[in-house]
């Protein structure tokens, strides 16, 4: 690894991250939508706790390492080519996924909040909201206490076996459609500021490798979404 070699580019600025989630805004052509983050009230770097910022760009110019067409959110209906006066959106986004579910005709996210140990699932018809979120999991001891956090909750569509139970009858607008969403996250250890995460004996003394208390290792879970028509 110490032999890589590679190159930067400024993105926006120092006071901006897009690395949460990047996927395609339609069903066809390179568009995509970006899950960023700004700075703090006081002008600090963002941090987990951020709202989320939007921006949209061509697949082609971003692997060409072009911003220059970049767009962003700003206001209803409205955006910017300039990295400013983001308005924010109401889903939270940290290390995360943003998919188009079909069946529903919704958006989705998963999330964890900061130092929780529940799961939420975020929906909403339009990318710039209303979102709306619902718990979906609890999750159990020992990784829903300290020193454990838990995060990266992220959808994995290409592992859905199941994709429609109970079709709606969109010709009279009734019925209710119910669709397998899978999902995994991670739990680690938050150690002191010495130790750092992903260290120490909770995740690699004896024992520690047993499934019901192996931590930094993605877990999977599937769940069921209803929507009435």
């Amino acid at each position: 690894p110490r032999q890589w070699k590679y190159t930067t580019l400024d993105v926006g600025s120092a006071d901006l991250t897009w690395f949460s989630s990047i996927f395609f805004a339609d069903a066809e052509g390179d568009t995509v939508y970006i899950f960023g983050h700004g700075p703090g009230a006081d002008g600090s770097a963002p941090t987990p706790l951020s709202q989320t910022v939007l921006a949209r760009a061509c697949l082609a110019d971003l692997l060409d390492q072009n911003w220059e067409r970049t767009e962003y959110w700003v206001a209803p209906g409205a955006w910017s080519v300039s990295p400013d006066n983001f308005k924010a959106l109401e889903v939270p986004s940290w290390e995360t996924t943003c998919i188009w579910s079909k069946e529903l005709s919704l958006w989705y996210s998963f999330n964890i909040e900061a130092f929780g140990s529940e799961i939420f699932l975020w929906t909403a018809e339009d990318i710039t909201g209303t979102w709306t979120k619902t718990s979906i999991y609890q999750i159990p001891a020992p990784f829903n206490a300290s020193p454990y956090i838990n995060y990266a909750a992220k959808a994995h569509p290409e592992l859905v076996q199941q994709t429609c139970v109970s079709p709606a009858d969109y010709s009279t607008g009734t019925g209710e459609k119910e669709v397998e969403l899978v999902l995994s996250f991670v739990s680690n250890v938050f150690g002191t500021s010495s130790e750092g995460q992903s260290t120490g004996n909770l995740l690699f003394g004896k024992g520690q490798m047993a499934w019901p208390v192996r931590a930094y290792w993605p877990r999977f879970l599937r769940v069921t979404a209803k929507r009435s028509q």
